[in-house]
């Protein structure tokens, strides 16, 4: 099952690693003194020891590129 929020298409996926990326994205409603309502945004938490490392997309869809990364930043970071 995929987050309700990202579109229909991510149903035409079918690598088992890709999709197992997908549908760990997450949703949070951010709160700003820039903003009076809170602007929506999407992240991938992984690993929990270590460094913590924040990577930065430009769209919520070129979170995919860091598929293959974050797993191994994960590994000994927190990511």
């Amino acid at each position: 099952m995929f987050p309700n929020f990202l579109p229909s298409q991510v149903n035409q996926l079918t690598n088992s690693k890709v999709i197992a990326f997908v549908q760990s994205i997450q949703r949070i409603a951010l709160t700003t003194s820039l903003s009076q309502h809170p602007i929506l945004t999407t992240y991938i938490h992984k690993g929990s020891k270590g460094i913590p490392i924040l990577l930065l997309q430009g769209f919520d869809s070129s979170m995919l590129e860091f598929r293959l990364l974050l797993p191994l930043l994960g590994t000994q970071n927190e990511t």
